[in-house]
């Protein structure tokens, strides 16, 4: 597969995590009254800031396990436990 394949694969699944987990925070974290309480005196990153770490964080998830796979011997994937270890 093309480099350029891939690396649309690794932008489209980062923007799908963003997605989630901006949705999640939403729905499950700020509805918690303990949550709110632990985060009311502190000053929070920019919404900017929050992506675009994010979106690093959601590229390394995705290219550890790709690599890995891309490197087993054998042209095999890892057994299902090494992969999921990286998780």
């Amino acid at each position: 597969m093309p480099v350029t394949r891939w690396a649309w694969k690794l932008v489209t699944i980062a923007a799908v995590y963003i997605f989630l987990y901006v949705l999640l925070g939403a729905l499950v974290a700020w509805r918690d009254p303990a949550v709110r309480d632990f985060y009311a005196g502190t000053e929070m990153p920019s919404f900017a800031t929050i992506v675009s770490l994010q979106f690093v964080r959601a590229l390394i998830w995705v290219a550890v396990p790709v690599i890995r796979m891309m490197r087993a011997p054998g042209g095999r994937p890892p057994p299902p436990s090494v992969s999921c270890s990286l998780c």
